[in-house]
């Protein structure tokens, strides 16, 4: 074989050959929370004097917060808890300030930045917590740049950006539906685009109680802000059920583009989250408690092609629906790990049908192949860190 014909096959099969994911990876397993310093490595599980129930690793830094049971193991229900951070390189948590003592926390998470750190409930309870000498985030529902010059959050009635400071600029409102119309009409060829409105209905967008947006997510380079919206179309008492289109907005151009070929897709609201490098969006709709019988979807689109991947679809488990406990990019923006249960339909109208950790699974999935690098028993919340 000469020369030329072996670099060719080498650059052929290195081509071919499946890329290593990047970065940390932690999540709890057995009320306990652990580490892989890079995926798939020997996991490490991390110093803790209680039972935990909430984790999040800081993209940036890749320190790792969690919230701890501050009386007993095994505690019915959602005990007290006290906030603990533990940065590199993993030795001893620190303390977050007093009030995170005694915090009964429904979720934490860190802003996209990774140095601002949230915690809430649905009672009502809020705390943030921000590393010294870093701006803190402006809410746990805005979405910002790697910089953090531009933002975008859902307001009322509509999604607002801001960018180097400026005053706030509204990309639609309820109100004023028509830009979202406008470009929903630029996309008609597509099939499913012509099919939505082709049964538009102005008198179900009149009334706010028929709309859902999801939060905006902005890509790390600030150039442009993702969401998706169902422009009024559906039934308040469908709850929240409707379909969705995804929308781009170019934040320096203040052009509004929808994305027709990825099409409508009907359930809950969407989760939108772009990868590190802002080539790929993450499109995930979860079920609700009120009805397990709701399929959950992680699906992987191609901002460039508008080519999706349903990485769900190739979870092995053993029934047709799933629930979701947690999800994040990695580093390297072609992996993404999540956490997913798999029942049966009939269990889940089953009395006193309730999940555990242990049915819990969490995956490393290429999004360009869709295959499963890594995969871990009985894990939930994984969180996503810096190589």
């Amino acid at each position: 074989m000469n020369r030329l014909a072996l670099a060719l096959l080498l650059l052929t099969t290195a081509s071919a050959a499946p890329a290593l994911p990047q970065g940390k990876l932690a999540y709890l397993r057995g009320f306990a929370p652990w580490l892989e310093s890079r995926v798939g490595a020997l996991p490490r599980e991390l110093p803790h004097s209680g039972d935990v129930y909430r984790l999040a690793l800081s993209p940036a830094t890749g320190d790792v917060a969690y919230a701890e049971a501050t009386a007993g193991r095994n505690s019915p229900g959602l005990p007290p808890m006290r906030g603990l951070l533990l940065p590199p390189p993993y030795a001893a948590p620190q303390p977050l300030p007093a009030r995170w003592r005694s915090a009964p926390a429904e979720w934490l998470s860190w802003s996209e930045a990774g140095y601002t750190l949230w915690a809430g409930n649905a009672d009502g309870l809020l705390l943030n917590w921000t590393a010294p000498g870093r701006a803190a985030a402006p809410s746990p529902d805005a979405s910002s740049s790697r910089d953090g010059r531009a933002l975008a959050w859902a307001s009322g009635n509509g999604v607002v950006t801001a960018v180097n400071g400026a005053g706030e600029r509204a990309i639609f409102t309820t109100g004023r539906p028509q830009v979202l119309l406008d470009a929903l009409g630029a996309q008609r060829r597509w099939p499913q685009v012509a099919s939505f409105l082709r049964g538009y209905n102005p008198a179900l967008a009149r009334d706010r109680g028929n709309w859902r947006f999801s939060l905006p997510a902005v890509s790390p380079d600030g150039q442009a802000v993702y969401f998706a919206a169902n422009l009024g179309q559906g039934d308040e008492d469908l709850r929240n059920n409707f379909t969705f289109f995804v929308f781009r907005f170019g934040l320096r151009s203040g052009g509004l583009l929808a994305l027709g070929k990825f099409g409508g897709h009907y359930g809950e609201t969407p989760t939108l989250r772009v990868s590190p490098d802002g080539r790929t969006l993450l499109f995930v709709q979860e079920a609700y408690e009120s009805a397990p019988q709701q399929p959950v979807t992680v699906t992987a689109l191609n901002l460039a092609t508008q080519t999706a991947r349903d990485l769900t679809a190739t979870d092995r488990g053993r029934g047709d629906l799933n629930r979701l406990d947690g999800f994040c990019w990695l580093p390297d923006s072609r992996h993404v790990a999540y956490s997913v249960a798999s029942y049966r339909s009939e269990d889940a109208f089953r009395e006193g049908f309730e999940l555990g950790p242990g049915d819990y699974t969490l995956y490393v999935k290429d999004v360009v192949t869709g295959k499963a690098v890594h995969t871990v028993a009985g894990a939930t919340q994984p969180g996503c860190g810096p190589r």
